[in-house]
């Protein structure tokens, strides 16, 4: 079982002291440098090696018990409580420990995460310092200095490169916390279920996954499947007879409305747009089974276009959803869950005033949307824009 090591200070510590209180002849030859060490903290190396022998050994755990009297299992301080979990080991010690480590984890990956993003809009701001100097420079000064100006504009570019980089880590944190918050949700669901039925440890160590027919036992696989039931008898509504319109935008000629250079004619326009994404379209585009990661790069692919957009650009990701509307916001980007993503999608088409671009491989949307005023562009094009980076 891997564990965060920082979560066994306290048992490490207890331990020391209880070697420190042992007379020499009779401590491990191993941990004698620990039992004598004055240091106020262990180095990480020794510190390993304590929880080792603590791990196996049954006297060692006993008497750093005795010398950490106060240990509980139950303490608000996750750190305290693993380190309990550690000594003590109650039934399923094993499985708590392993999901406050999973935990912590999740917590380092996201307080990197926001980091990064502050790191990502300083470097926002020193380019658009750098941007405003430029452009206040008179358009023919009576000495003009070139060296200063190309020092400026190299610099630009490499604020621009540290910007990329940034945004490609803040894109990789956001798939390991969305990956890593979905594996610990489902292993807290499946502990729970087995508990419930009074399932012996090794069933929680060979246990694949829920069944999803009738007379398994398992009451989440019996409501998936009661889900779709439901869904094969209920009709959806019919979509909405929405009224003609001009397009308020035209894709330039030459270029291909699924290819990455349609993406890259959306980020250098000169005016507001509004760009619609069908959600679920992309990810399976990226992958036949579209996990919490896949929804998350999908999600930040949006982030991407507002935050690189020339003028003000409003990203909207649609992602069909059985369960309620609902409404967040993803470093800027609006995520929206609805109940039918084709229909919402045309839907705020035509309620957008201005210049409106909808991304999705569905050619019937596509051509519904194009009725109302928006451009269309197709699936593929926004992945071969993430793919090139």
């Amino acid at each position: 079982m891997e564990i965060d090591p920082r979560l066994l200070d306290r048992a490490v510590e207890a331990a020391r002291r209880a070697l420190k209180n042992m007379d020499e002849d009779m401590v491990p030859a191993a941990l004698r440098q620990v039992g004598a060490s004055s240091a106020r903290r262990l180095p990480p190396p020794r510190a390993a090696l304590v929880a080792r022998y603590l791990d196996r050994e049954d006297w060692l755990r006993e008497l750093a018990l005795e010398e950490w009297a106060e240990a509980d299992i139950e303490a608000v301080d996750e750190a305290a409580a693993a380190s309990a979990l550690f000594l003590i080991r109650p039934d399923g010690w094993e499985e708590r420990l392993a999901g406050l480590s999973d935990r912590r984890r999740a917590g380092a990956v996201e307080r990197a995460r926001s980091r990064l993003e502050e790191e990502n809009r300083r470097v926002a701001r020193r380019i658009e310092q750098r941007e405003r100097r430029l452009s206040e420079t008179p358009a023919a000064p009576p000495a003009p200095d070139s060296e200063v100006v190309d020092r400026l504009t190299a610099s630009n570019r490499a604020l621009r490169a540290d910007l990329v980089r940034a945004e490609r880590r803040i894109a990789d944190l956001e798939v390991e916390v969305a990956g890593g918050r979905g594996d610990l949700d489902e292993a807290d669901r499946r502990i729970t279920e087995l508990r419930r039925r009074g399932a012996p440890r090794k069933a929680l160590e060979s246990h694949s996954g829920p069944s999803h027919t009738f007379g398994s036992g398992d009451p989440i696989g019996l409501a998936r499947t009661l889900d779709d039931l439901v869904r094969s008898v209920v009709r959806p509504p019919e979509p909405p007879v929405l009224e003609p319109a001009e397009p308020r935008r035209i894709l330039p000629a030459g270029v291909a409305p699924d290819s990455a250079m349609a993406i890259d004619w959306l980020l250098e326009g000169r005016s507001p747009v509004t760009v619609l994404i069908d959600g679920y379209n992309i990810a399976h585009e990226l992958s036949p089974e579209p996990t919490a990661s896949v929804r998350a790069r999908v999600d930040h692919a949006a982030a991407r276009l507002r935050r690189l957009a020339e003028s003000p650009l409003t990203a909207v990701v649609m992602w069909d959803s059985r369960l309620s509307e609902d409404r967040r916001d993803v470093a800027g980007a609006v995520v929206r869950f609805v109940p039918n993503a084709d229909d919402a999608l045309v839907a705020e088409a035509a309620a957008v005033a201005g210049d409106v671009v909808v991304i999705t491989s569905d050619r019937e949307v596509r051509e519904r949307s194009e009725a109302v005023g928006a451009v269309g562009l197709w699936s593929q094009a926004l992945l071969a824009w993430m793919q090139r980076g």
